[in-house]
Parts: C-alpha cells; structure tokens; sequence
C-alpha cells in the first residue's frame, strides 16, 4: 500500500523540481535579455561606449554578450529580409540569396553566431601575435556590445515598410545612409574594442582589426559561392 503512494510523491517532487527548474531557466534568460539591452544600450551612447566596452572586457558577461548577439543577428538578418522583398539593398549576398524567412531565422540563430565566435578567436590571435596578452573571452564581450548598432536594423526596417510600402526611391536612399552610418559607427566601436581590451596603441589596434576583416570577407565569399552552389542543387 505504501509503495503506491510513494511512487506518488516522488512524481510529485519530480514534477515540481521540473517546475522550479523551468522557473529558474525562465529567470536567467529574462535576467540575461536585460542585461544585454542595459549594455547594448549604454554602447550605444558616444559619451559612454568606451567605458561600456572596458566594463564588457574586464567583467566578461559572457551570457548576456551571447544574447546580445542573438538579437543583433535576428534584427540585422529580418531587416535585410524586409527590405529585400521589397527591393531595397540587402548589403549581404548570403541572406540576400536565402529562400524565405525560415532560412533566414536559422542563419540568424545558428551562424551569426559562429561568425562572433570566429572573429573574436581571429581577432585575439592576431592581438597576441602583435603582443597583446590572450584575452580571447574578454573580446568575445567586449565585441559583441561593439555591434549594437546592429539592434537598430529591425525598427528602421519596420518603420521604412510602414512608411513606405513599396520603398520609394527616398526610403531606399535613406535606408542606404542608415547602413553605412551604422556599419561606420560599428567599425569604430570594434577599435574602442580592441583598445580597451588589448592596451593596443593604434597601429597594432588598427592591424589587429585589418588581418580578420580580410579574412572575413574570404571567408564570406566562401559562404556564398557555397550557398548559391545548394542553391542551384
């Protein structure tokens, strides 16, 4: 008779152990996603986004840099999905060539962020070959508040697609200077970066960015000539 019954109370402890584990899940990603807008936000201010990236290198939140990185890759990706299904430019061949939105959530969540990875492993190598101490997770923070302009796709896409539906030729000709102004101030960001994790003086910060921007673009031809080979498959 008792067997039952306690068979019954360890499902139920199960069940509620379960529940708290979920709970506790639910907690770290909600504590984790503000974490990453609070950072993003401050580096998206000039008058503190040097001090935000020193912050981000020597205190490595390495989890709300990662959901930082989610969300740029999702707004950045979605973005150029809307704006090329209505014509616009889409600075990226790889998700320019993307069949549908589907494929487009899967490089988002999946690739971007391999590429922060990658980067931030080529970027450190190429710090210590020029002198700097291995700090490749501090990078990996640091960095990833580096792209928070990238967080600034989607709105400017929506508000673009709702303004103007058909993307008149001045929504396409602004959508073209937010791109650069964005990638411009992200470039610059990556300097910060390097800097105040490194201690880097400019021409080694300068040259510690030089060498993974070539390879990146390798790397990104690559991934197309890839893509649009399954593509044709």
């Amino acid at each position: 008779m008792n067997e039952p019954i306690g068979h019954d109370v360890g499902t139920v402890e199960g069940a509620i152990g379960l529940k708290s584990a979920s709970q506790l899940a639910c907690r770290w990603l909600w504590s984790a996603f503000k974490d990453a807008l609070k950072l993003s936000a401050f580096t998206l201010n000039p008058w503190q986004c040097a001090e935000t990236l020193r912050y981000a290198a020597d205190e490595k939140p390495l989890f709300a840099s990662a959901m930082m990185t989610w969300l740029q890759g999702i707004s950045f990706c979605i973005a150029l999905h809307i704006i090329g299904d209505a014509g616009g430019w889409v600075p990226s061949p790889i998700i320019k060539r993307l069949p549908n939105l589907a494929f487009v959530l899967l490089y988002a969540i999946v690739f971007y962020p391999a590429y922060w990875f990658v980067r931030s492993a080529i970027v450190n190598l190429a710090a210590e070959l020029l002198g700097a101490p291995p700090r490749g997770i501090s990078f990996m923070c640091s960095s990833a508040c580096a792209f928070s302009p990238f967080l600034l796709y989607l709105p400017m896409a929506l508000i673009l697609r709702f303004t103007s539906p058909e993307l008149t030729s001045g929504a396409a000709y602004f959508w073209v200077l937010f791109v650069l102004i964005t990638v411009g101030y992200t470039g610059l960001l990556l300097y910060v970066s390097v800097r105040q994790t490194y201690r880097l003086n400019l021409p080694k910060s300068l040259l510690a960015l030089l060498v993974p921007g070539v390879i990146a673009i390798v790397l990104g031809f690559i991934s197309y000539l890839a893509i649009s080979a399954w593509m044709i498959d």
